[in-house]
């Protein structure tokens, strides 16, 4: 029992494995890093993780060029550029795109025959899919609109456009990856990929 408590103490006091972190390592099987790095990397993505501050009323941002003066919510920058800096990793990156870019781009890869995969550029959801986006008037995700570009309309009402890569989750939208499945061959081949991964 002694040496259990033991084990435990000394997992709690190490320190996370990513450079420049601070932080303690959480429960076991964490991989060395601490809570939030370990979320972070069953996304697939790691990045520094900024310590916040107390938000400072009438303060201007630290960044350059931003006058903002609703007080600097962390790190000496405004929410905007702190939640830049937080999920990219750099304060003054735009992932703004012009009306319809989405649209032309995807339209311009539906004759793409490479066989490597082919990587959304725009904006992505925490879970690495590419964010809806406006195709035709409504809300669609990127890869199903290439699905129905390549190979027409869903079969039937719930089809998922499946990826035969297992990339879906890093943005795979190529054409020759994709194909109409339901959610059982999806789940299917998700295990497939998982176990492949794991050897």
């Amino acid at each position: 029992m002694a040496k259990q408590a033991d084990t435990t103490k000394s997992r709690a006091l190490r320190k996370c494995r990513f450079e420049s972190c601070d932080r303690t390592v959480g429960t076991k099987g964490a991989k060395g890093l601490c809570p939030a790095h370990y979320r972070q990397s069953k996304v697939g993505e790691l990045r520094p993780i900024i310590k916040k501050m107390r938000r400072v009323p009438g303060a201007v941002c630290l960044v350059d060029g931003c006058e903002k003066r609703d007080g600097r919510f962390s790190a000496g920058m405004c929410n905007a550029h702190y939640l830049r800096s937080y999920r990219h990793g750099d304060p003054n990156i735009l992932l703004k795109t012009q009306d319809g870019e989405p649209a032309k781009w995807i339209k311009s890869m539906v004759g793409f025959s490479g066989t490597e995969c082919l990587t959304w550029p725009f904006a992505r959801d925490p879970g690495g899919y590419p964010c809806k986006h406006t195709f035709d008037g409504k809300p669609i995700r990127a890869h199903r609109v290439m699905c129905i570009l390549v190979h027409g309309d869903p079969p039937f009402p719930k089809a998922e456009a499946a990826h035969s890569c297992g990339n879906g989750n890093l943005g795979c939208v190529n054409p020759n990856h994709l194909s109409w499945k339901t959610h059982a061959e999806n789940m299917a081949d998700l295990a497939i990929h998982y176990r492949e991964r794991r050897r």
